[in-house]
């Protein structure tokens, strides 16, 4: 994948955690979950298969649902 199309997709990801943030009950630990996954992004389908295994390993609930609203800002920004 060339350079324009990561950037763009980090870009979109960014954007949406930021749609995301003021229904996010735990900010720091999504933003430390996004951080971490900038570094390995290529592309947007794999960030939601990232996103859904962490769903299957959390424990956390709280962290399940705004992980869960997070996959949903971004599937919004992806209709756009």
């Amino acid at each position: 994948m060339d350079k324009e199309k990561i950037k763009q997709e980090k870009k979109l990801l960014l954007l949406s955690l930021e749609d995301a943030l003021p229904y996010i009950a735990k900010p720091a630990e999504i933003k430390n979950i996004v951080t971490e996954l900038l570094e390995k992004i290529d592309l947007i389908n794999n960030v939601i298969e990232y996103f859904e295994k962490i769903l299957a390993e959390e424990r956390d609930t709280e962290i399940k649902t705004d992980i869960r609203i997070l996959i949903n800002a971004l599937k919004r920004r992806i209709k756009r």
